[in-house]
């Protein structure tokens, strides 16, 4: 008797066993809880780095090598600037000295002007003509003209050549007997002679214009 009063009631069993089953098939139904949500520092940071470094390499292979042509291109037209400024400065200068240079060579007095004698003053030029056995003598005077008016140093050149010169009359003329040297004719090709034989001596730098004989008296 007392067994069957312990015993459960299967509806009571039942009951018991619905809210379990109930709360089973809730926990079965209900979505799982979602994880945390995925990192965007790490997208972020990743799409820095890339942008770094493209930058740097466009700064390294693009704008640097265009930056180091410049510089170099601005190098080498300062440097040729440069070396023209000192060419042209040198050039200024050495027409300078050169002009200062002309004016200390340019006498103040130019004694080069005009009729240069041949000789000194005070020395004759006295020969004795062929077959006169030193009873005639011809007695001549020679002037010389420059050719160049810059040529300063004309006088002094004939001067330092006076014997030389000299010596030229003399073998000329002394060839000459007393019936060529009174012929009037016989002058202009002594003076023709005697100028290309000057211009050996006083040489290029000196150049003669004119040859000029003013005196040739037979005695």
């Amino acid at each position: 008797m007392a067994e069957e009063e312990a015993a459960p009631a299967p509806e009571e069993n039942a009951e018991a066993t619905a809210p379990a089953e109930a709360g089973a098939e809730a926990a079965a139904a209900a979505p799982a809880e979602a994880g945390p949500p995925p990192s965007l520092w790490k997208p972020v940071l990743l799409s820095s780095i890339i942008s770094i470094a493209g930058v740097v390499g466009i700064f390294m292979f693009v704008i640097k090598p265009s930056i180091e042509s410049t510089i170099t291109m601005a190098m080498d037209v300062n440097a040729t600037a440069k070396k023209k400024a000192e060419a042209e400065k040198k050039k200024a200068e050495e027409e300078k000295n050169k002009a200062e240079e002309g004016e200390e060579k340019k006498p103040k007095v130019d004694e080069s002007a005009g009729e240069i004698p041949i000789v000194e003053d005070g020395d004759n030029i006295v020969i004795n003509p062929a077959g006169s056995s030193g009873t005639r003598y011809l007695l001549v005077e020679i002037y010389l003209i420059r050719a160049d008016k810059e040529d300063y140093s004309f006088k002094q050149t004939i001067l330092a050549n006076s014997k030389k010169l000299k010596k030229i009359v003399v073998d000329k003329i002394s060839g000459l007997d007393v019936q060529q040297c009174t012929d009037p004719s016989i002058r202009p090709r002594i003076v023709y002679q005697l100028k290309t034989a000057f211009q050996q001596v006083l040489g290029e730098k000196h150049p003669i214009k004119e040859v000029i004989m003013p005196t040739w008296v037979m005695q």
